[in-house]
């Protein structure tokens, strides 16, 4: 290290072990990291949804606050500037005054801000809520929520994105200067889908002959599983073909009725949320990935490291919001689709669908890929670097 920073602070509205997602996952790996580099490591969090999490730490030698939401339920979530508020007085209050924050959220660079001006913060942005709001999803934004990001894109001194995509809706939605903003990419620990014992009912189906297609992810708007549904029911192999939807939402019920009323119950299984879904992605022959906006996507470095190809939406500004064509390699390690396109879809599924040894060589292509590109190092060393330059 070169520079005078020792003490860093991740805050976030979730941390482990409330694993909501895949920024979860990406401040659980980085702060460890850091640690292992020599960094003074603590994090605050907010004590969301598990209340009885009031101060812990969850990881050897990184300390960890969590801010209590005060029973206030749902206005808690959708009231932005409240939490500002909360962050800022815990924070004066000495929850911690480390030189320097990296925060996911806008509402924290605020309060950092507000709570000792003079410090650096870092803002990583997986979102633009303006251009969300605008765009054809059922996502509702609150105009506090778009203000709270405009302004912590101002008041940040350095800005990180997963991916170019995100670049883009920053420079173009936000304003911000170029200069601001460095690309981070996620990473992966490529061990953890090494030697994996597959789900005993989806491996059984596998064996029967099925064209396994897999969705891991939440069930919310963004992620539009319905266009993944939609695309099943066009596909020529539809018979052989078995979507396994791996996860939870508020869309869930929508997407079994819709399923039902297209009459596709034997060929989609629901199961639920899984602390585990490397054991669905050995046994599965495909990813799909039909989100109408997604940052960056860490599912598809799982599929990568599980040897499987994935296909998702070709990334198209300022249309198609998605990171997909920057980490699938077209024709090589998956396919990108014309986006929101299900018959485009459908084609590519039924490619892979008819041709095994197709998939083989993808997912191995895919595998090599994610080996030499993706790891939690190399995202950890890009954040290090910048705040080096802090």
């Amino acid at each position: 290290m070169t520079c005078d920073i020792r003490n860093i602070q991740w805050q976030s509205r979730r941390f482990y072990p409330d694993m909501y997602g895949g920024l979860e996952r990406v401040g659980y790996e980085v702060v460890k990291a850091w640690r292992d580099a020599g960094y003074n490591v603590s994090v605050i969090t907010e004590n969301y949804p598990k209340k009885t999490l009031i101060s812990d730490e969850p990881i050897r030698g990184i300390s960890c606050l969590r801010i209590p939401t005060a029973g206030l339920g749902i206005f808690w979530r959708l009231a932005p500037f409240a939490r500002v508020t909360r962050w800022t007085m815990h924070q004066k209050q000495g929850a911690n005054a480390a030189e320097l924050v990296v925060t996911t959220a806008p509402e924290c660079v605020l309060a950092s801000k507000l709570a000792y001006p003079g410090r650096t913060v870092i803002y990583n942005c997986e979102s633009v809520s303006s251009n969300i709001s605008a765009s054809n999803l059922r996502t509702k934004i609150s105009l506090q929520q778009i203000i709270i990001e405009k302004l912590a894109a101002k008041l940040a001194n350095f800005i990180t994105t997963p991916s170019q995509i995100v670049k883009l809706q920053l420079l173009n939605f936000v304003k911000v200067p170029e200069r601001k903003i460095t690309i981070v990419p996620h990473g992966i620990d490529p061990k953890r889908f090494e030697n994996v014992q597959p789900d005993p009912k989806i491996e059984a189906l596998r064996e029967q002959g099925y064209f396994l297609l897999i969705y891991l992810g939440r069930l919310t708007a963004e992620k539009s599983v319905d266009l993944a549904v939609d695309a099943l029911a066009k596909m020529k192999h539809r018979e052989k073909t078995r979507l396994i939807i791996v996860g939870e939402g508020h869309e869930e019920q929508s997407l079994r009725k819709q399923v039902a009323d297209m009459h596709l119950k034997e060929n989609v299984i629901f199961t639920g949320k899984s602390k585990h879904p490397e054991r669905y992605l050995s046994a599965a022959s495909t990813l799909i990935l039909p989100s109408q906006y997604e940052a960056f996507g860490i599912v598809l470095l799982e599929a990568m490291a599980s040897g499987i190809p994935s296909v998702a939406w070709r990334t198209e500004f300022p249309k198609a919001l998605v990171a997909s064509s920057e980490i699938i390699i077209d024709g090589k390690t998956g396919f990108c689709a014309n986006p929101f396109d299900t018959n485009d879809l459908a084609k590519h599924l039924d490619i892979l669908a008819e041709d095994p040894a197709l998939r083989t060589k993808m997912g191995e292509q895919a595998k090599e890929e994610c080996n030499e590109k993706y790891s939690w190092f190399r995202t950890a060393k890009l954040y290090t670097d910048l705040i080096e330059m802090a």
